[in-house]
This record gives structure tokens, sequence and C-alpha cells, in this order.
């Protein structure tokens, strides 16, 4: 069997996405950047899934180098520790024990398969596969704010690209607002997720959601508690306790016919739920502090109506991004034509088992 390192970025979608491209695969080991808390999401999302583990060590190398909810701090940290902590993981991958989320120790060597989501570098492992709504350097090219040190981020990031086997991006990703190149070695994809059910019964509501990255989020707590004067449940997920709202015991209340919409901030992982759940994204406006990921997708956000970015929360907002339904729907109706499905989770497992 083999075995699959995930090496990711910042927030939640990285982890989650490695384990569901992963599992099907081999065992998955995950660097468990983010505590306890990673540990219960995941178990969420896959149960006690005896194939997924959790590398301890692997995330406390890792934790320097995520965003902490200003690029370009974090730009400096990457060019200036780069090198470093590329090999103190490199070392520390030759011989190493996670733990499974039933608990079970096993002991790790030299991981065959690198599933990179959005890390600015490659692993020494055989075979590397790049999965993620966009490149890293292709971020930095086009922040639309000046950093220091970003061209030798972008040469290091462009240098590390070249070394995966193949690149995975989306068909909808952060560039769709313009046209973008795809290369040479980049397959495109449908959305990375797949579609849930949730048949209870719940009132007409809105599920709002918090940042798994380190970024201002005060705004959306303050509107979770706001949104039932618009006629609409809140909900939230059970790990965003500073938000207002019943708990869902699980993401696939997105796929439940009265969850009418999403209000988070515009990262991927929410915007790949809400593009196969046919549910419009209700998003604030980008800040300057922020990845320019976030800049991109609220420009395809408003470019393929996938809901509404805004500035002064309100009713009409909520109005607006309910008539996008439409849209979304028109969209994945074209993505079904070309794929023949919407679950690009599949696809791309399949890729990657012809290719190992």
């Amino acid at each position: 069997m083999k075995t699959f390192f995930a090496n990711m970025s910042h927030g939640n979608e990285p982890y989650v996405l490695a384990a569901n491209v992963g599992i099907s695969l081999g065992d998955v080991i995950i660097p468990q950047i983010y505590h306890e808390k990673q540990r219960q999401i995941l178990k969420r999302w896959f149960g006690s899934n005896p194939r997924i583990y959790l590398d301890r060590r692997g995330g406390n190398i890792l934790r320097p180098l995520l965003f902490d909810g200003d690029y370009a701090s974090y730009i400096n940290r990457v060019v200036r520790y780069k090198k470093a902590l590329k090999r103190k993981l490199e070392r520390h991958l030759k011989n190493f024990e996670a733990v499974s989320l039933t608990g079970e120790k096993k002991s790790f060597a030299n991981p065959d398969v690198e599933l990179n989501i959005g890390s600015p570098f490659r692993t020494s492992a055989r075979q590397s596969f790049y999965i993620f709504p966009g490149l890293l350097s292709e971020y930095a090219e086009n922040c639309p704010v000046k950093v220091e040190n970003i061209g030798a981020f972008i040469d290091f990031a462009r240098e590390n690209e070249a070394g995966h086997e193949k690149i995975f991006i989306p068909e909808i990703n952060s560039f769709s607002y313009r046209k973008r190149k795809p290369k040479k070695n980049e397959i495109s994809t449908p959305p990375l997720k797949r579609k849930g059910n949730h048949k209870e019964r719940i009132n007409q509501a809105i599920l709002v959601t918090l940042p798994g990255a380190a970024t201002p989020h005060s705004e959306l707590i303050g509107l979770a508690g706001d949104i039932q004067k618009y006629g609409f449940d809140t909900y939230r997920l059970a790990e965003d306790t500073k938000l207002h709202g019943k708990v869902a015991e699980t993401h696939e209340i997105i796929f439940n016919p009265n969850l009418k919409a999403v209000l988070a901030r515009a990262g991927w992982g929410t915007l790949w739920l809400c593009q196969v759940a046919e549910k419009p994204i209700i998003t604030p406006c980008w800040k300057q502090t922020d990845d320019p990921e976030i800049y991109h997708n609220n420009l395809t956000i408003k470019e393929l109506g996938l809901g509404v970015v805004y500035k002064n929360f309100g009713g009409k907002v909520i109005a607006e991004a309910l008539s996008k339904v439409g849209k979304i729907k028109e969209l994945n109706k074209g993505l079904f034509d070309k794929f023949g499905t919407l679950d690009g989770i599949s696809f791309v497992q399949q890729k990657i088992k012809e290719m190992l």
C-alpha cells in the first residue's frame, strides 16, 4: 500500500482535501498543525477512518510557514526560512511516527507520494501531485498590493511547481474571471468536493462559517447574530464556537433544501461545497493583509455569479445572493457536460491512480 504525505497550506480545506483524495489510494499522513481541533474536524468528515494519520512533529515543523493573517509576513517568512525548514522536514520524513484517527501509532519512512495542497515547496517523495485552485506563483505575481521579497518567493514557487508530476486545478478556479493559460503538466478538474445529502427538517436558514486560517473574522461573528431578523435561522459548525446559531453536526447541512446560502470568507473549500450544493456564497470584501487568493476568488464570484461580495450586509444582499442559484446550476451543467461528473475528488483519484 502506498503512503501519501500531505504537504499543505494553511486553513482547514488543505488537510481535508488531502484526506479526501488519498484515502482510497493508501495511508494518508497529515501534519497536525492545528492541534486537537484538526483531529475533530477530520473525524467530522471521515469518522474514525483508519487510513488517516496525524503527524504531530511534522505539524510543528511546518507551522512557522503558515499564513497568520498578514500576507506580507507570510511571504517574508517563507523566503527567510524555506531552505532550513525544508531540510528539517526531509530529515523528519526519513523515519517518523504518526497516530491514526482511531489512536493507533504507526511508523513510516519516506512516504511514496506527496499530495501538495498549496505548499510553496516540494518534498523528495518519488511522486508529487499539486492540487489547489491556483498556483502560488500566480497568486504572488498577481498580488494587488506591493509586498517585499515577493520576487524571491515567486522564483522559489516556480522552481518547486516545475517538480510536480501533475498539477490539478479545477476548471472553475481563482482566476476564472479572466483568461488563464494552463501549464503543460496541468489537468483541469470538476469542483473538488462530493455531493452530499441532508434531509432533516429545518427552517429556512443560512450557514455561517469562520475561516480555518488566521484571518480577521470579527465581522462574521457579529453578523451571525443578525441573520434571524431577515427571516432565516442561523447555523454554524461545531468548531465555530464564537458564532451564534444552531449547531450543524455535519457540513452536509449545506445540501439541505432549506439551507439557502452560506455566509463566509471566500476560501475554495467553502466555494466548492457551495458550488456542488448549488448554494450562493455571501462574502465580505477582501482586506489588504489577507491572502491574494481571496482577492481573486472574490472577482471570480462576481464574474461567474457564484454569490455576492458585499460592503454592507443586509436583506438586499441576501436577496441578491439567492437570485444567483440559476447561474450556479447553469455553470454546473456545463461542467457536467464536459467531465461527465461534478465529483472532482473521484476524478483526481482516478487520474493519480493511473500514474502510480
